[in-house]
């Protein structure tokens, strides 16, 4: 079994120049990991299509990125919706001539309902609100389902499909259940989507512990005083490492971000083999 492997900066962004020219669509690229990995994707010389809910945040993310001298478009995109999501795709291939070759499935929320709540209307249960399933779970559902139509319609090679998980993929909280169901979901998906289309596509899982983003609710802030958040500069590094690294034997990898410290990338036979037990001893560290 191949053991967690720490990856330095270097190594991380060993391959970015790879991206040079490459069309990437990233989902909820507004603000938060999204924006931050689209602006250092096209540092490197890729062409973004930047989506998000908000309009106006997509806008000022590819406006930064054509001031700075870089080439993106943006689009309003909710992922739940179906048709907003094909509308960027096709925005992608008018305005590029061609399917984006990277695709990151990053669109986000924190926890959209507590399981447990005793919330009445009209003397009966509440209908638990699962936003937080259908735009973590079933948007990234969608984004892959697009990705690879327009992939294998346009006969697009050399491909990337990245999710956007969490340290909640391979543990979970009191306080985040639904969120961490999605994430757990999410990497089921790559891994089911690894083993089917392996071959043809390169696939990876980037979970960080929490960074310093709007999906960081004042919850989480008062269940862990004083938390190591993850530096933003090495979510983006993990992003480009699980899309460039060309070695089949990383294709499917999850690249963890557990605190401050280096990416510990698993690969996917550590996954079925022990990576829950690692990740788990972390997270029942003692904490100060």
């Amino acid at each position: 079994m191949s053991q967690p492997l720490p990856l330095s900066d270097e190594v991380l962004f060993a391959d970015a120049d790879e991206l040079r020219g490459r069309i990437i669509l990233i989902t909820g690229a507004g603000g938060g990991i999204g924006k931050h990995a689209a602006l250092v994707l096209a540092q490197h010389g890729a062409k973004l299509v930047i989506g998000d809910v908000n309009a106006e945040t997509a806008k000022f993310t590819s406006d930064q990125i054509s001031a700075s001298g870089g080439t993106a478009i943006s689009s309003h995109c909710d992922v739940t919706s179906w048709t907003d999501q094909v509308a960027l795709f096709e925005l992608a291939i008018q305005t590029y001539g061609q399917a984006p070759q990277v695709v990151i499935a990053n669109a986000g929320i924190g926890e959209s309902f507590h399981l447990g709540s005793t919330q009445e209307e009209d003397g009966k249960p509440v209908k638990p609100n699962l936003a937080t399933i259908d735009i973590n779970l079933t948007g990234a559902i969608y984004t892959a389902q697009l990705a690879l139509y327009y992939w294998k319609k346009n006969k697009t090679s050399d491909v990337a499909l990245i999710f956007i998980g969490s340290m909640l993929s391979l543990s979970s909280l009191p306080l985040g259940i639904l969120y961490s169901a999605s994430k757990h979901g999410i990497l089921g998906l790559t891994q089911g989507l690894h083993q089917r289309f392996g071959d043809q596509i390169r696939f990876g899982v980037i979970a960080p512990w929490f960074v310093e983003t709007n999906i960081l609710g004042t919850d989480m802030k008062k269940y862990f005083p004083g938390m190591t958040l993850v530096p933003i500069d090495r979510v983006a590094g993990a992003i480009i490492a699980a899309a460039t690294d060309s070695d089949p034997e990383t294709n499917g990898s999850i690249y963890t971000l557990p605190d401050d410290g280096p990416v510990v990338r698993i690969s996917k036979d550590g996954l079925t083999e022990g990576g829950y037990k690692y990740m788990n001893e972390w997270m029942a560290r003692p904490r100060h």
